[in-house]
């Protein structure tokens, strides 16, 4: 803090607290990606299919222990998925647009609670939520239900911020036809 203030840095009083980073390690990343799309010409180019792949391995090579220690050695080799993929189909539909999509994400370790997570976590995780898709697509009636309610909220929340917004820029208010 001295040496700020002698090079004349005043504000160096302000300060309380400061980080940095430090590239005191050196790493060896390799991986590749692969990405491939493809319209299907039998279905009048309507419908596209897209696959995405990759694999990286990160290791560090060399670390000072008095910098990095194991846990912050194995984040930075372990943090991502080793391997993740995807498969995407697209179909354009008159005016609908209709995406579907399949991922799979490799294990990976989490320092925040030391534990190595694997796809079934994934899976596990969104059970309730595929559980709840599939009741609400076998009932038409109840997905044009809920659309419905939320049209209303929506609608209800938008009035009042377009008449604040009217009001705010001087604008006349729009009566009922």
């Amino acid at each position: 803090m001295d040496g700020l203030l002698a090079e004349g840095v005043t504000s160096a009083r302000n300060l309380q607290n400061f980080r940095f980073f430090t590239n005191h390690f050196e790493t060896l990343t390799q991986g590749v990606d692969l990405v491939a799309n493809y319209t299907l010409p039998a279905l009048g180019g309507r419908t596209a299919l897209a696959f995405l792949f990759n694999r990286t391995a990160t290791t560090v090579t060399r670390f000072d222990p008095q910098v990095l220690d194991d846990t912050r050695v194995r984040e930075l080799q372990e943090a991502i998925p080793g391997m993740r993929w995807s498969a995407t189909v697209r179909q354009a539909a008159g005016r609908w647009r209709l995406l579907g999509r399949v991922s799979y994400y490799d294990e990976w370790f989490d320092s925040r609670d030391l534990h190595v997570y694997h796809a079934d976590a994934v899976v596990e995780l969104l059970a309730p939520i595929r559980e709840r898709y599939r009741e609400l697509s076998s009932d038409p009636a109840e997905i044009a239900r809920l659309l419905a309610v939320g049209a209303d909220k929506a609608r209800t929340v938008a009035q009042a911020t377009l008449e604040r917004a009217r009001t705010n820029a001087g604008l006349i208010a729009r009566t009922p036809a």
